[in-house]
């Protein structure tokens, strides 16, 4: 499909993460093959609901379904291709907001006793600098800036393709430093040479903590180092300027991790 191809040459110049392409593509294709002989120019909100309904009910699902195609009719838009975004008039679903569940302190301090080199250094990247495992797969040697003090880390490989710099831990540093950086290239990799990919990243992780009968995910150490960050800062910029998040609204959720103040207050509220 031309259009196609040529989206996905727009993404490419945005420097969208290649998963993130790819995931638009496949559900452009599928809501494309739903219109049959309609043209995707000519498509309209009936058409959306349509295959809406073939996708499944999940809210999330749904709405990220309605963004894949939203974001390529906006993107013809720009080029003037379509004159009309038929997403436009289909109700999104309000997402529940969940709250983080950062690991408990003392399994934290208790996985990163155990672990093996490799395993520490990951942990540490993630709890102390608060990677995501697609960021901590994409780690490579010119991303660490020792010379720095104190040494910083360039997250170059972020969701979304936005870079951004947080800084090193001692600890992390020192986990860094005990498992070995290349002088050149990805930091972690198979013994054939070739980088771990996110998902090998995560399901290790999350199968190490298991195995230690800890009941926590890898993208929980993330929001362990996202609440300590807010609750030693009470600043939600800094801490959204560290987690990477596009907007402040995501990192909201970490607020309610600083609500012991507020609650003394509150149980002290009386009228005389």
């Amino acid at each position: 499909m031309y259009l196609l191809r040529e989206y996905q040459t727009e993404q490419r110049h945005r420097n969208l993460r290649p998963e993130s392409i790819r995931r638009r593509s496949d559900d452009l294709r599928s809501f494309a093959n739903s219109l049959g002989d309609t043209d995707l120019m000519d498509a309209t909100h009936v058409d959306v609901e349509a295959w809406l309904c073939t996708r499944g009910k999940a809210p999330r699902t749904r709405y990220n379904l309605i963004s894949s195609v939203s974001c390529f009719y906006q993107w013809a838009m720009r080029v003037e291709l379509a004159e009309h975004d038929p997403t436009a008039r289909v109700t999104r679903p309000r997402l529940r907001r969940y709250l983080p569940r950062p690991i408990l302190d003392a399994d934290l301090a208790y996985a990163m006793r155990v672990a093996p080199p490799k395993m520490r250094a990951w942990l540490s990247l993630m709890a102390y600098s608060g990677l995501r495992c697609q960021e901590v797969a994409g780690v490579h040697a010119a991303d660490l800036l020792w010379h720095l003090d104190p040494p910083m880390l360039l997250v170059s490989q972020a969701k979304g393709g936005n870079e951004r710099t947080v800084p090193l831990s001692s600890d992390a540093e020192a986990a860094l430093r005990a498992y070995g950086v290349p002088r050149h290239g990805p930091v972690f990799v198979r013994p054939s040479g070739r980088p771990f990919s996110p998902a090998y990243v995560s399901r290790e992780t999350s199968v190490y903590l298991a195995d230690l009968g800890i009941d926590a995910t890898a993208h929980q150490l993330r929001h362990w180092f996202a609440t300590k960050v807010y609750v030693a800062t009470l600043d939600i910029r800094a801490t959204q300027e560290l987690l990477g998040h596009a907007s402040p609204t995501t990192t909201a959720i970490y607020t309610a991790f600083a609500a012991s103040s507020a609650t003394g207050v509150v149980r002290t509220l009386t009228v005389n």
